[in-house]
């Protein structure tokens, strides 16, 4: 990505115009765009280096998590093993099958007729400072999918259809509200990033941030 400072076209122009002649006083309303499982996304934004540098180094005081938000793109969708999990109709804990239509929870021991199907979704996200696996779960997936999970029950990521939805959620951003945690598996610690809300850019809404931004900066 390449930035140029005070380019000569005429957008420029009218741009700086407007902010010279006012538009550096203005209001502005914080973006309040309701993503995948409720609540504003107007806080301010990280970079990934941001969260390498500053918010991980938190997590030694925060065991229980660091929370950051996020505008980047949806790179990639890990196609290999399954997409989504049976959940349970009333935890939605895992199911096991014990026999077509007849599916044992592994939570409360109880055997079910009916199941729920749940996404579970790995994914590369980046932005111009580096990329991040993260993982998403249903209300975040269906939004970046655009269909529930029961509609690929039984499909691998090579059907055409299942295909076709991992295809337009990738090369695409998003603005995200992750969550950063550190678990222990075998002995080994690793550091795991979770995608709790998400909602499509709205372009007006990040420039208006952009530009309190700016005005932050042209006050200190």
């Amino acid at each position: 990505t390449c930035f140029e400072f005070a380019p000569d076209i005429p957008e420029a122009y009218a741009l700086r115009g407007w902010y010279d002649s006012g538009g550096s006083a203005m209001a502005f309303n914080t973006l309040g765009g309701q993503g995948a499982g409720g609540g504003p996304l107007s806080d301010e934004r990280k970079t990934l280096q941001d969260v390498l540098m500053y918010e991980l180094p938190k997590l030694t005081a925060e065991p229980s998590g660091v929370y950051y938000t996020l505008r980047a793109y949806v790179m990639f969708i890990r196609r290999t093993g399954s997409l989504y999990y049976v959940a349970c109709p009333d935890n939605n804990h895992k199911m096991v099958e014990l026999a077509p239509g007849r599916w044992r929870c592994e939570k409360d021991d109880k055997e079910y007729d009916t199941a729920n199907y749940r996404y579970i979704l790995s994914l590369n996200v980046a932005d111009s400072t580096g990329a991040e696996w993260m993982s998403a779960f249903d209300d975040v997936s269906q939004m970046l999918l655009g269909a529930p999970a029961r509609d690929i029950a039984g499909l691998t990521a090579e059907d055409p259809m299942v295909a076709e939805l991992l295809n337009k959620a990738s090369m695409r951003q998003y603005v995200f509200r992750v969550r950063i945690k550190q678990e222990e598996y075998l002995g080994v610690t690793r550091t795991k990033h979770q995608i709790l809300r998400a909602a499509p850019v709205d372009f007006t809404e990040e420039s208006k941030l952009l530009l309190q931004e700016i005005r932050s900066y042209h006050a200190k």
